[in-house]
Parts: structure tokens; C-alpha cells; sequence
């Protein structure tokens, strides 16, 4: 046991002063094996073989030496978002600013469009003062917009907004007087518009002229006369002389279709077939006035149209353009 001790120490003192000696040194100072002093090498080296080994000495822990510790890496922090603080602004739903003055009669719309609120319904609260105008207003869009019924009785409504987004808050409060409209002169910044000048009595319209009448052919001229001197009382007839002078128009207008060649129209082709509708339409024109118009058809028949039997009223195109001048002649006698 001794002997295994000698060796551990010697271990450790070879390892302690070799550090510090030379190689020969060291190999004189060495102490492992017996009377290493007299020993040969092969001696100490064949004693070795033989003895069991010697445990190994604990290790000296050696000083660690201290390492810097590893520098943190500084990570430049990102700016936080503004956010946005609640704000209350109240205009009308046009975004104008609200007026102090209101015509009574007229809602008064109010919004909030222009404020930051939340999302939920309940970030946005009206209170409208009195109680009794909030009781017949109306919230819409979900509380972002308010009508005001007005009345028609003068009073002064305060209408106050609240509204919250996130945690934070605000709140606006208007005044607004209503009286009936027209407001009055010097309560709003509004020009006094002027007095309008009274309105001039109209003048008293001149009597025009009559219209002179449309120009006439010789033929009618000679109807015109005809009609005047023949119709007692033309004036008082005057409806039934127009009914005479539309049977002739629409009479030449028939005939127009039949020479047009509109079989509907063709009896109105022959000169007696034109005189035949002719007189069946004048008779239903003067119904039981015609007494009163015999002298007109006698002497139209005798002054106008016979001499005309062997030119214009030989086909049934000249008695077009015949027809038409009687009817103007009539309208001509009885304006």
C-alpha cells in the first residue's frame, strides 16, 4: 500500500516539475521503482512490467480561464402604430357645418361621419335635449346619423355626441336655435335680400286690328259676294254658313281620293256623281234652314258655276279646285 502510494506521489511530482526541468533532468529525478538510484534501466523497466499499476492520481482541476460573455444582439425595435384617439364631430349630412339658426318645420340631419369612433354600434351615442324632441327623432345607420323633428314652435335643441374607439374618448355638444321661417333679419350672417319692387298694374291691351283675310281667288270674290247679298243675317247663320263651306272642302278632298284612284271613291269620278254627294252633304249642313238658303244655291248654281260647266267642272279634277273657292268665299262672308 505504501508502495502504491510512493508511486501516485511520484506521478504527481513528475507531472508538477516537468514543467520546469529539462528532459535529463528529469530523468535523474525520477522516482517511480525501487532504489531507482542503483537500479539499471532494463531492471526498472522489467520491474515495471511486473508490478500492477499504479492508480491514476485525480486530476487538478485546472482554472478555467473566463470567457467574455457573448454581446446581445440589440434588435432596433420597430415604431408602434398611432393610433387613432376618438373624436367627435358633428355637421349636417352634407358635411357642412351645422347653423345656429333652423327653420322650424324643416328635420334637422344631423351625422357623425366625420368622427373616428369603433365599429360597434355602441361607440356612437346621441343625447338631444329637450327629451321630448330626442322622443320624435330618428337614429339611422346604425346610430350614425340622426333626423330631428323641429316642430313648429320656436325652441332651442343641444344636441350632444359621444363616441369611444378603443379605450379612448370624446364628446362634442351644439346648440341650435329653431324659429319659424323665414328666419328673422339679423339673427343669422345672412344678407337682408331686398324689397322687390311692387309689380305695375298690366296695361290695358291695345285692340288688334283684325287679321285681314286670306287672299282670294276671283272665284271665291264672286262666292263671297254671292253668300253676303243672298243669306239674310249672315252673321247670325254663321255656324251654319262654316258647315257649309267644311261640306265643300271635304267634298274636293273625296274627289282628290278619287282621282287618286281609291276605289272607296270612285262614284266621285263622273260630274254627276260629285253632284250628288255634294247636295246630300249641304243638305245635312243646313238641316231645316234650307229654306233660308235657296236664293244662295240658286243664284250660286246660276252665276257661278254654269258658266263653268263646259271648262273647269267637265272633269272631276277641275271640280277640286272649284270646291275649294266656294268654301272660301263662305268662311270669307261670315269671319
Amino acid at each position: 500500500m505504501n508502495r502504491m502510494f510512493q508511486k501516485a506521489i511520484g506521478v504527481l511530482i513528475v507531472t508538477l516539475t516537468g514543467l520546469f526541468v529539462g528532459p535529463q533532468e528529469k530523468q535523474k529525478t525520477d522516482p517511480l521503482g525501487p532504489n531507482s538510484a542503483q537500479a539499471t534501466p532494463a531492471q526498472t523497466k522489467k520491474e515495471r512490467e511486473h508490478e500492477p499499476l499504479a492508480e491514476p492520481a485525480e486530476a487538478i482541476p485546472q482554472a478555467k480561464t473566463p470567457q467574455p460573455a457573448p454581446a446581445k444582439k440589440v434588435v432596433a425595435s420597430e415604431p408602434q402604430e398611432l393610433r387613432a384617439l376618438a373624436r367627435a364631430v358633428i355637421t349636417t349630412w352634407n358635411g357642412d357645418e351645422v347653423p345656429k339658426l333652423w327653420p322650424a318645420g324643416v328635420p334637422l340631419d344631423l351625422t357623425s361621419i366625420r368622427s373616428v369612433a369603433g365599429d360597434h354600434p355602441q361607440s356612437i351615442r346621441w343625447d338631444i335635449f329637450p327629451e321630448w324632441v330626442d322622443k320624435y327623432s330618428r337614429r339611422l345607420l346604425n346610430g350614425k346619423q340622426v333626423s330631428i323633428a323641429t316642430g313648429t314652435k320656436p325652441k332651442t335643441v343641444k344636441v350632444t355626441l359621444y363616441v369611444a374607439k378603443d379605450d379612448t374618448f370624446d364628446m362634442t355638444s351644439i346648440v341650435v336655435s329653431i324659429k319659424p321661417d323665414p328666419l328673422e333679419p339679423g339673427n343669422d350672417d345672412r344678407p337682408t335680400p331686398p324689397t322687390p319692387p311692387e309689380p305695375k298694374p298690366p296695361e290695358p291691351d291695345e285692340p288688334k286690328p283684325p287679321k285681314p283675310p286670306p287672299p282670294m281667288s276671283d272665284l271665291a270674290k264672286q262666292v263671297h259676294a254671292v253668300a253676303l247679298r243672298d243669306i239674310p243675317e249672315i252673321n247670325a247663320h254663321r255656324s251654319t254658313v262654316h258647315a257649309l263651306a267644311e261640306s265643300h272642302e271635304r267634298i274636293a278632298n273625296d274627289i282628290s281620293q278619287a282621282v287618286a284612284g281609291v276605289p272607296n271613291y270612285a262614284n266621285l269620278k263622273t260630274p254627276q256623281g260629285i253632284i250628288d254627294a255634294t247636295v246630300k252633304s249641304n243638305r245635312e249642313a243646313v238641316g231645316d234652314e234650307r229654306e233660308t238658303y235657296v236664293p244662295f244655291f240658286t243664284a250660286l248654281n246660276n252665276e257661278v258655276l254654269k258658266p263653268l260647266v263646259d271648262t273647269k267642272l267637265s272633269t272631276a279634277g277641275g271640280h277640286i279646285e272649284v270646291w275649294k273657292d266656294i268654301a272660301t268665299g263662305l268662311r270669307a262672308a261670315a269671319p
